[in-house]
């Protein structure tokens, strides 16, 4: 019968007592190690393969954001017209016309030049929600576009509640 298993340096490799070539028991914990390394170095470049794969896949959705943003203007419009007391629809009309902005060429300057009715969706939001969530991300929609295009007028028009 075999001994209980001795662990022999921190290699792990087991050591039995009647294991009688020393020279054979460190070759087989050597190829444990390089083993082990090896493992190690394929898991780390699956990780690092997996994280390239997921930074293009969230680089490849980005990079069609504004068309899709863009493609919701219609549908927005009619939901606002539909429910004309929503924040959120309004918000999210005023984010997707930013995607239909263009630039011009003024001089020798590039200016914004946004969609119709971008800033008055802003400002519907604001006016039904100043202090919510909608009201917030439009004022804070409002503050991008004056930082795109300074000196244009954002002039928010929020109307208090009757108490």
């Amino acid at each position: 019968a075999l001994a209980e298993p001795v662990r022999v340096g921190d290699v792990g490799v087991e050591r039995r007592p009647d294991d009688v070539d020393p020279d054979a028991h460190h070759a087989r914990a050597r190829a444990a190690v390089r083993a082990r390394r090896r493992v190690a170095r394929l898991v780390e470049r699956s990780a690092q393969d997996h994280e390239a794969e997921q930074q293009q896949d969230e680089e490849r959705v980005i990079e069609r954001l504004p068309q899709r943003l863009g493609d919701a203007v219609e549908p927005l419009q009619k939901s606002a017209e539909l429910d004309p007391k929503n924040p959120q629809t309004w918000y999210l009309l005023g984010a997707s016309l930013v995607y239909r902005m263009t630039i011009k060429k003024v001089g020798d300057k590039q200016v914004p030049e946004f969609a119709p009715g971008t800033i008055e969706a802003y400002q519907k939001a604001i006016e039904l929600d100043p202090n919510g969530t909608y009201g917030q991300q439009a004022k804070a929609g409002l503050e991008q576009l004056q930082q795109m295009a300074p000196g244009i007028d954002l002039k928010v028009n929020v109307r208090k509640k009757k108490s």
